[in-house]
């Protein structure tokens, strides 16, 4: 869900400045996303049905400059697999100072709540990176 708001939020604003990517670490690479996810999007007009999960891969570290997580969790699995992430790897709730649970199985107003928070967030870090021109992994408050 993250990366499908990420890619219809910068692609209307700066289309060509930002690159996204999604991956995970227990994905089930090649599985589509969760048929709940896919309706809620399109409520939206946001297409995520071609999307296919991927792990993520030492390439993927190399190739961002920053990397969004859900859970804190994520966040050390990432840094201790790869030491090189460190210093790029922050939460998606960051600037809300919170986790995002991953509603993976669970009854649509779970998908509708976590979405809801995916929202908040997302729009902080568009901010973040589109208005703060000096916006790195440098000097984003922890």
């Amino acid at each position: 869900m993250a990366e499908g708001l990420f890619i219809d939020i910068l692609g209307r604003l700066s289309p060509a400045r930002f690159d996204v990517r999604s991956r995970g670490i227990t994905a089930v690479s090649g599985e589509p996303p969760d048929d709940v996810a896919i309706s809620l999007l399109r409520e939206k007009e946001i297409d995520i049905s071609a999307h296919r999960a991927r792990q993520i891969s030492e390439d993927d570290i190399h190739w961002a400059n920053l990397i969004l997580v859900m859970e804190e969790f994520h966040q050390k699995k990432i840094c201790q697999w790869f030491p090189q992430a460190k210093g790029k790897v922050y939460r998606l709730g960051h600037f809300e100072k919170s986790e995002i649970t991953d509603p993976y199985r669970q009854p649509q107003e779970v998908f509708q709540e976590v979405l809801e928070q995916v929202e908040s967030s997302v729009a902080a870090w568009v901010w973040e990176l589109t208005h703060n021109t000096t916006a790195n992994q440098s000097n984003i408050e922890r």
